[in-house]
């Protein structure tokens, strides 16, 4: 019986060039990888440095909204306190001129333009006393007095039109403080006057 030998034939090897090819093939492959893991670093800063920009140019562009707005609120105020002085000034024409009735409505139409002026209120509240409406006298003067406490000729002139209103009750304690401030207001003839009722017990020395 003969027997028979198989032999295994060899693997052909792969030529050099194929080899390198292929090697030469990852390097690139992880050449690119690593560039776009480089350029994903330089790129996020711009990123944020886009999105912090637009976010900057957002609140920017509100800024100069709000800007404008207070700007145009500002011209109105302006316009409108242009307004109110030039009632003013003919509302004082027309209280020197005795129409009381009218300087009053000079006195209304400025307070719409600028309707917490205190100084106006006393104008008002003066003109007021001087026309014997005193209830309304007394209510601008109060308001007059508290936007500014600090105002003694509002006082003066809110103790006029008290006393003129026969409120001696409430005048008269009003009348003592300010006079103790202003003792000169003791000379005033109109005070004097209205408030002769009280007026010695007021300026007696304490």
């Amino acid at each position: 019986m003969s027997t028979t030998t198989t032999t295994n034939a060899s693997v052909p090897q792969r030529p050099r060039w194929i080899q390198a090819l292929v090697w030469t093939q990852v390097l690139l492959a992880l050449a690119a990888i690593i560039v776009w893991v480089l350029a994903i670093k330089k790129v996020k800063p711009l990123f944020a440095a886009e999105r912090n920009l637009r976010e900057q140019i957002v609140r920017d562009q509100n800024e100069l909204a709000a800007t404008r707005a207070e700007l145009a609120q500002s011209r109105q105020k302006l316009s409108a306190a242009r307004e109110a002085v030039s009632f003013v000034t003919q509302g004082i024409n027309s209280y020197h001129g005795g129409d009381y009735a009218g300087a009053i409505r000079s006195y209304d139409q400025a307070l719409t333009r600028d309707p917490e002026n205190a100084f106006v209120l006393d104008l008002k509240g003066y003109a007021l006393f001087k026309a014997h409406r005193y209830g309304e006298g007394i209510q601008a003067l109060k308001e007059s007095l508290r936007l500014d406490p600090e105002n003694q000729f509002a006082m003066l002139d809110l103790i006029k039109a008290q006393c003129a209103s026969g409120n001696m009750d409430q005048a008269k304690p009003m009348l003592s403080q300010l006079l103790q401030q202003r003792p000169d207001f003791k000379n005033d003839g109109e005070l004097q006057r209205v408030c002769r009722p009280i007026m010695s017990a007021a300026t007696r020395s304490p």
